[in-house]
């Protein structure tokens, strides 16, 4: 795409001036992987144990633990799901991004991970939901 800009403005494209730019691309693709890396490995680490000030489980009170323990029974793609979509109200697509996976994969696991929630909260769960606090629609009802 740079190399037929550049041609289209009439620069001249010389065969130096094209491995620069393709080590240049590569090398920025590098560096994203790796960011996106770094912020995943954040991210699972916060899953794994960490409890940060903005934990949404603390605002269930005693229910809390339960939850955070039912949370830690999932798979480890779907706690990160459930940590991104409720945690830190990410969007699905932005979800899909963090993870590197569809959209529609996003949505396949936090249907599971919800099922496996609910199944693993039972009347607790029932009672999350009276309160306002279900597992049935992501934040804000946005899907």
């Amino acid at each position: 795409m740079i190399a037929l800009r550049r041609m289209r403005e009439g620069a001249d494209v010389g065969l130096s001036w094209l491995l620069t730019t393709a080590r240049n691309v590569i090398g920025n693709e590098y560096q994203r992987r790796d960011r996106d890396r770094e912020r995943i490995a954040a991210v699972a680490e916060l899953v794994a144990g960490g409890t940060d000030q903005s934990d949404p489980a603390e605002l269930l009170g005693s229910d809390a633990a339960v939850v955070r323990a039912a949370i830690a029974e999932l798979a480890p793609e779907d706690q990160l799901v459930v940590r991104l979509t409720y945690w830190d109200g990410l969007s699905a697509a932005e979800v899909a991004q963090v993870m590197d996976v569809s959209v529609t994969a996003v949505w396949s696991r936090l249907s599971r991970a919800r099922a496996a929630l609910r199944e693993a909260l039972g009347d607790t769960g029932r009672g999350l939901r009276a309160r306002g606090g279900g597992l049935d629609t992501a934040p804000g009802g946005a899907r």
